[in-house]
């Protein structure tokens, strides 16, 4: 009868041990402002992620041992322990990145020695002179041959 009680109990105590929890936070910029659209993801998982609303908050449910990994445009992206906590502050610290060595792209941006293709560059004052320009791509048209 002890063997079967002893069963019992080590089964419970995995069993609330399995259980998620919902963890609520906030991340906010170098700046202390929210950072809004900030992704959350859970370390190990390809399905459990948040993204920051307006205030900078987030919901997400995980195990009470996870890691999250929050992560922002221009920001260092941050591992944080749960450790069993509801609530969760983030703050994050900026990336210094040679601007230099970024290219903008039209899907996404690449690092410089990465870039395969034509690459035109355009001043702006080459572009915009003294004529008034009614959008951008209205500007740009024609200053680049091809």
């Amino acid at each position: 009868m002890r063997a079967i009680l002893t069963g019992f109990l080590m089964l419970f105590v995995a069993t609330v041990s399995a259980q998620d929890i919902t963890v609520r936070g906030s991340v906010k910029d170098a700046a202390g402002d929210p950072a809004i659209g900030a992704t959350i993801r859970v370390q190990g998982s390809s399905t459990a992620g948040a993204v920051t609303d307006v205030n900078g908050n987030f919901t997400i449910t995980c195990s009470p041992r996870a890691t999250l990994d929050v992560a922002y445009i221009g920001y260092e992206t941050q591992s944080v322990a749960v450790n069993g906590r509801n609530n969760i502050t983030v703050n994050l610290s900026q990336v210094t990145t040679d601007l230099n060595e970024v290219v903008v792209v039209g899907y996404g941006t690449q690092k410089k020695v990465n870039l395969s293709g034509a690459v035109s560059t355009v001043k702006m004052e080459d572009v915009l002179g003294d004529r008034p320009q009614p959008n951008v791509a209205a500007a740009l048209q024609g200053a680049i041959p091809g």
